[in-house]
């Protein structure tokens, strides 16, 4: 009996350390599982990261093209704004020419008038003391 006993308490205590020994593995498995988690988290912190920063270089580049196109366009629209009046201060100096030559053809005009009739008053003055 006493060696039934002991062959129970042996057969006991070889089920307690088969109960710690599978307490440790689980402990062991968990621990490892536990890092690996970690380790997927912050993977995908990292990738979640690297995706915002993405997109934010992405905003970040397409409001630069907006902003480099809207520049162009204000200089296109200045430049056409200062063709526009570089021609209308053309055409005003081109119709200032035109005018003055008008005037100066009228002046002309008179002027060669005034010394027909004085040469007509002249030869009628000649004719009269003749």
């Amino acid at each position: 009996m006493l060696l039934s006993d002991c062959m129970n308490e042996r057969k006991y205590q070889q089920e307690i350390k088969n109960f710690e020994n599978m307490a440790k593995y689980d402990q062991k498995v968990k621990e490892k599982n536990d890092l690996l988690k970690r380790k997927k988290d912050e993977q995908m912190r990292i990738i979640n990261e690297q995706i915002q920063e993405a997109k934010f270089r992405r905003i970040k580049d397409h409001q630069e093209i907006e902003i480099e196109d809207f520049m162009a366009r204000q200089d296109y629209l200045d430049r056409v704004k200062e063709d526009e009046i570089k021609a209308e201060k053309e055409r005003e100096r081109k119709n200032k020419l035109k005018e003055e030559f008008i005037k100066g053809n009228e002046e002309v005009k008179v002027r060669k008038r005034n010394k027909i009739l004085q040469e007509i008053e002249e030869k009628k003055k000649e004719k009269n003391l003749n």
